[in-house]
């Protein structure tokens, strides 16, 4: 039964990514639908007699089955709708929503201006892109520098709280190898204690 779950986790994340890109759903939907229970069939009759299930599950599979249609289909549906709604919205309003992002960022506030930026990431506007990229810049280095604030105030004893930080320094900077060698230290320490 474990691989259903699976099966079924999976069309639904796929059905998200695709809503996510303003795609349909729906033939995620008919590949989960159709192949499932055919899985199943498969899955009930490929084992010996002595091993099987029963015939209840048949009916459990196209039930789960059709039951994923309608959640599929909501996911395809809201999120174009979404994406579509940001576009809308930042198309009307696309002054506003500028001035509005560029006035936290010079207030100094750029984690501020990434939160309102975020609320558009679906947009495909080219401008917005470029704004999009340099608010997330500035957010990622103002919330290195509260890190490495707050560093400076934690006691190298608190093992759990060090390996907290530089995991999400190793985050935001991959490429940054002081924070990766920090992390694998405080690695080695969590597990040797």
């Amino acid at each position: 039964m474990d691989w259903l779950i699976w099966w079924l986790l999976g069309s639904m994340a796929i059905g998200f990514y695709a809503a996510s890109k303003g795609y349909s759903a729906a033939w995620w939907t008919l590949f989960s639908t159709v192949l499932t229970p055919i899985a199943g069939i498969w899955m009930l009759y490929d084992k010996p007699r002595k091993e099987r299930a029963g015939f209840w599950v048949i009916p459990a599979f196209i039930a789960i089955c059709l039951a994923s249609i309608p959640m599929l289909g909501v996911i395809g549906i809201t999120g174009g709708a979404i994406g579509k709604a940001q576009e809308r919205k930042l198309k009307e309003h696309k002054a506003d929503i500028f001035a509005q992002i560029n006035s936290l960022r010079q207030a100094g506030n750029p984690m501020a201006a990434y939160e309102v930026a975020n609320n558009y990431y679906a947009v495909k506007d080219p401008d917005f892109k470029k704004l999009y990229a340099l608010v997330k810049a500035q957010s990622d280095k103002a919330e290195e520098q509260e890190l490495l604030a707050e560093l400076k105030t934690v006691p190298a004893s608190n093992l759990y709280l060090n390996h907290y930080n530089y995991e999400r320094l190793v985050t935001l900077r991959p490429d940054n190898e002081t924070y990766k060698n920090k992390l694998r230290y405080y690695e080695q320490k969590l597990k040797g204690s």
